[in-house]
């Protein structure tokens, strides 16, 4: 299932314009937040071409909406909220 916000649109790795995994971009603010590193410390060990996006990242900026919990799913290349009956 894809992540959708509560607007229903597609969010973190699931959009199709997303360039960095999910989990890359918890590991960037793991260590931003854990360890103290430099934005273009954390580029350079993940191989983040941007140390731009990377400050974006661990700011918030860039990739902060949540999942609404609610199950999305896709008909027809279309995204759709919940499941129709």
């Amino acid at each position: 299932m894809e992540a959708v916000n509560r607007q229903g649109y597609r969010i973190g790795e699931s959009h199709p314009r997303a360039t960095i995994p999910d989990d890359l971009v918890a590991e960037a603010r793991r260590l931003r937040e854990d360890e103290g590193l430099t934005y273009a410390e954390i580029a350079e060990r993940l191989r983040i071409l941007s140390v731009r996006t990377v400050q974006g990242i661990c700011q918030y900026r860039k990739r902060a909406d949540v999942p609404s919990g609610e199950p999305a799913v896709v008909r027809h290349g279309h995204l759709v909220r919940g499941t129709r009956k």
